[in-house]
């Protein structure tokens, strides 16, 4: 997702290939788990520091922000500095906006349709449901609980090489997400302050933004 990469890239470097990774039955545990304990969640809310790595560039681009999910369908993800910008998704379509001159305005944006399969995925692996994506990514947990996909698709392929996801030994949250695109640009983006508290909703996920 680099060109709307809200944004994502794990900070710990991906597992080597080979022998560190689980066999077929420990993956398959692991990933019941998972689901097990993360299936009840409703809501979710989180602060995040995202840092893009582009090839061309020796400079870093750091931004940083606040996340909401309602499941099954919505999110919110909210850069706050150093500028604003939104992303609200309400289960049928990916809308960004900017913040200027005291407002939000709606900002037209290449791959939308991409990017909504994409929060589609995300809310699922958030619940821990990997089941609906299988066939679209091939997964591999590692030893050391990260689990990392590669897209099938030869269309989404051309998007992104690779996804990893950093799991919380304890809660079995993604703490750390990396997304590697074909050009190995990259997107990290490392999540604090994660709640499972209720949070008022009537206005976070409102078009146009509030």
């Amino acid at each position: 997702f680099m060109a709307w990469a809200f944004t994502w890239q794990v900070l710990a470097k991906p597992p080597a290939s080979g022998q560190n990774h689980l066999t077929l039955n420990e993956q398959k545990a692991f990933l019941q788990k998972m689901r097990k304990q993360l299936e009840p969640i409703k809501q979710l809310k989180a602060n995040f520091k995202q840092v893009r790595n582009i090839s061309a560039f020796q400079d870093k681009l750091v931004s940083h922000g606040i996340f909401y999910f309602q499941f099954p369908d919505k999110m919110r993800w909210e850069v706050t500095k150093p500028f604003k910008s939104l992303i609200i998704f309400g289960g049928k379509a990916a809308k960004k906006y900017r913040f200027k001159n005291g407002s939000w305005r709606e900002k037209k944006f290449t791959g939308a349709d991409f990017m909504k399969s994409i929060m589609e995925d995300i809310l699922l692996w958030t619940k821990g449901d990997f089941s609906k994506t299988d066939h679209l990514y091939s997964i591999t947990v590692f030893k050391n609980h990260i689990i990392t996909l590669k897209p099938k698709n030869i269309d989404a392929s051309s998007f992104i090489s690779s996804i990893s996801l950093s799991i919380e030994r304890k809660t079995m949250h993604i703490r750390k997400v990396r997304i590697v695109d074909p050009g190995k640009d990259t997107v990290t983006i490392s999540f604090t302050n994660l709640s499972t508290a209720k949070f008022k909703q009537n206005k976070l996920f409102k078009e146009p933004p509030q």
